[in-house]
């Protein structure tokens, strides 16, 4: 049918001149039949085989996510909700990656020139993207499209595992891994670094910030 039946994602033909409108794994359809609306809450997860998602709404037990597949090891895991952007680091390729939600289209954002790319967290003000590299012992930073990359933080780093960034105050939160394991934090732009916790760690592997109260909470393995 001519411009895909009038719907935003699968035509499905009934007749020769009748069709439904029906969505992708982790979308419904509107009211007015023809355009598909996502989960609003969701939580993504890696997995050995890919990138999945589930509703937050425990009665719902669809996906949120049709599976994404043919990655290697998924480290790093973020979501851009202004462009519905899936972003991640695959420890496996040694590449970041990001794909639509609805899965219509996927590329790489960095392929090269990364040693062990940990983790990554986007800016959704500024439209950039945050990555720890574990293995060159760097933070760098592009645009959402990998353009215009460079290292924010290349100083004093050992072993850099988390990210996480809080737009609103203009800071950037990782954690390390190293002789003394710490979480430290800096301006977007890495100047004006300072420890906040380096004692009573172990391996600090994960990181998040909650945007109301502007406190984190680290992840610690043991």
């Amino acid at each position: 049918m001519v411009n895909n039946g009038g719907c935003s994602q699968l035509c499905l033909p009934t007749s020769e001149s009748t069709r439904i409108c029906s969505c992708t794994t982790g979308y419904s359809l509107r009211a007015d039949r023809s355009t598909c609306q996502g989960v609003g809450s969701f939580l993504l997860y890696s997995t050995h085989e890919g990138i999945r998602g589930i509703a937050l709404d425990l009665s719902d037990n669809s996906d949120a996510l049709m599976p994404l597949t043919g990655t290697m090891s998924v480290a790093g895991l973020d979501y851009h909700a202004g462009n519905d952007t899936l972003y991640w680091a695959d420890t496996g390729s040694n590449k970041i990656c990001r794909a639509g939600r609805d899965q219509t289209w996927r590329e790489e954002v960095v392929g090269s020139g990364v040693g062990r790319a940990e983790d990554l967290a986007v800016d959704w003000i500024a439209g950039n993207l945050y990555w720890t590299d574990h293995g060159l012992d760097l933070i760098e930073v592009s645009r959402l499209s990998g353009a215009y990359r460079a290292a924010v933080v290349s100083e004093g780093l050992d072993q850099p595992r988390a990210v996480a960034v809080h737009p609103l105050r203009g800071f950037l939160v990782w954690t390390e891994w190293g002789q003394t394991p710490r979480i430290s934090r800096s301006h977007l732009d890495g100047s004006e670094k300072i420890i906040l916790v380096n004692s009573g760690l172990s391996w600090p592997s994960g990181i998040s910030i909650d945007y109301q109260v502007h406190s984190f909470t680290p992840t610690i393995e043991f």
